[in-house]
């Protein structure tokens, strides 16, 4: 896998939370892990390096009851193809965040260290 240098460890998620284009409305992946800055995405298509997107993360109600959906802004930074599976890891920074989302961000993050 892509290898960089980050400046702080990635948590590792189960593969239920699924990110959605908001523009789109589509599902572009499932998260593999997240940190405050970044989340990595096995994602269902290439997503080139430099798109911008608005995602919404799926949270289950088991897991965070009162906050189902995280909003992030990202950037795309690398993709790599999986051939085993035909899909794409894709590494993205968080570029914003919705007024809520730093709070949801930070229980989820808790939730899974």
């Amino acid at each position: 896998m892509h290898s960089e240098r980050r400046n702080e460890p990635r948590i590792p998620l189960p593969k239920i939370l699924q990110a959605v284009d908001e523009v789109s409305g589509s599902v572009i992946g499932t998260v593999a892990n997240i940190s405050s800055q970044g989340l990595l995405i096995l994602c269902y298509q290439c997503i080139e390096p430099n798109r911008i997107l608005q995602l919404n993360i799926q949270v289950p109600l088991a897991l965070i009851p009162d906050a189902p959906v995280l909003t992030l802004g990202v950037e795309s930074v690398w993709t790599e193809a999986d051939g085993a599976e035909g899909k794409y890891w894709c590494g993205f920074r968080i570029i914003d965040y919705a007024p809520d989302a730093a709070e949801i961000l930070q229980r989820l993050i808790a939730q899974f260290s």
